[in-house]
C-alpha cells in the first residue's frame, strides 16, 4: 500500500506535467497564431495583386483553414486544461 506522501507526490508530479503540457500548448498556440497572420496578409496581398509574383491557391486556403481549426482546437484544450489545474489546486 502506498504511503500518503507517495500519493501526494504522484499527484504533485502528475499536475506539474499538466501544466508543462499546458505551457508547450500556449507556446505551439502563439506559434501558429503568428503563421495564421502570416497567412492572412499573403492572402490579402494575393487578393490585391501586391505580390504578382505568388498565387493564392487551394493548398495555401486549405492549410489557412486547417491553422483555424487547431487553433480553435488549441484554445479550447488549453481552457479544459486550465480548468483541471485549477480544480487541482483548490481541491
Amino acid at each position: 500500500m502506498a504511503s500518503t506522501n507517495d500519493v501526494l507526490e504522484q499527484i504533485q508530479q502528475r499536475v506539474k506535467a499538466l501544466i508543462d503540457q499546458r505551457d508547450a500548448l500556449r507556446e505551439e498556440n502563439e506559434s501558429l497564431k503568428v503563421e495564421l497572420e502570416d497567412l492572412r496578409k499573403f492572402k490579402s496581398n494575393t487578393e490585391t495583386g501586391s505580390n504578382p509574383s505568388e498565387k493564392w491557391n487551394g493548398d495555401t486556403a486549405e492549410r489557412l483553414e486547417s491553422m483555424k481549426r487547431a487553433l480553435k482546437q488549441l484554445d479550447q484544450y488549453t481552457k479544459e486544461l486550465d480548468e483541471c489545474i485549477q480544480w487541482i489546486e483548490e481541491n
